[in-house]
């Protein structure tokens, strides 16, 4: 999150309605605004991330005209997926991606969480993914434990899946803007970002990819100081991890500005 100063000095120049119901966060509508409505989706963590939204909120606007998603981890798999089934997504901003659907975190509606099942349905129909291996034997990093095994394994035990849940990102015309660091610790961003690229590669599109190779999971935008999990590693480091949200808010603003 942005520091408090920084979010207080922000708040003053617009207005904060929480959302409820069927769709949960916080609306935040600048005093001053402009042609996109930018939706801000967080991680598995399921934390409403308002600093992060502030930083867009010169961008923005409710009633708009243009629509544009950030999405982080689990939030970028959502991001994707939503920009090709829905034509309106003009930009989606991928950080720490996959190019793949994954099954549920946690219990569903029903408050179960096992069976798997998909994290996603589009239309009530279950998306396909790629399933969860059994038995996984965890590796530690800085004393948390790292995921990026299990996804490894997972995408390795299951070849017959990938086709199916690979995300089809060559069926949106939203400029996509992929972001990832090579020492991701909780799963290879860096791997299924190139993917992302490769495939939109070969069907003569375009995608943008901003990398660096310390970064881990954690991709810090200009003023945020969001803190690492106490439960997992990300990987990468703060110097790294806010030189890669500098070089994404970059192109980021230079998008939404064209």
């Amino acid at each position: 999150m942005a520091n408090d100063a920084g979010q207080d000095i922000r708040l003053a120049n617009y207005s904060q309605v929480g959302l409820a119901g069927q769709v949960q966060g916080t609306l935040i509508v600048p005093h001053r605004p402009n042609d996109w409505g930018i939706l801000v989706l967080g991680g598995s963590s399921g934390r409403v991330d308002v600093g992060r939204a502030l930083l867009f909120a010169d961008l923005r606007r409710h009633r708009c005209k243009r629509i544009a998603i950030v999405g982080t981890s689990k939030g970028a798999e959502a991001a994707l997926l939503t920009a090709i089934h829905d034509e309106r997504v003009e930009a989606v901003f991928a950080i720490s991606p996959t190019s793949v659907t994954w099954g549920n975190i946690g219990p569903g509606h029903d408050g179960v969480a096992w069976p798997e099942r998909s994290s996603w349905t589009w239309n009530g129909k279950p998306l396909p993914f790629v399933p969860a291996v059994p038995c996984w034997q965890p590796k530690h990093q800085d004393g948390l434990i790292s995921y990026r095994g299990l996804f490894e394994r997972c995408l390795e035990q299951s070849p017959d899946h990938l086709p199916a849940a690979t995300i089809p990102v060559e069926l949106t015309a939203a400029r996509l803007v992929v972001i990832a660091g090579g020492r991701d610790a909780l799963w290879p961003s860096d791997v299924f970002a190139q993917s992302i690229i490769q495939r939109r590669q070969m069907f003569g599109m375009q995608a943008d990819l901003i990398y660096d190779p310390e970064a881990g999971h954690r991709v810090l935008l200009p003023g945020e100081t969001t803190p690492k999990s106490a439960l997992h590693a990300h990987g990468g480091n703060d110097e790294a991890d806010a030189r890669l949200g500098k070089a994404a808010w970059a192109v980021i603003t230079q998008v939404l500005r064209s």
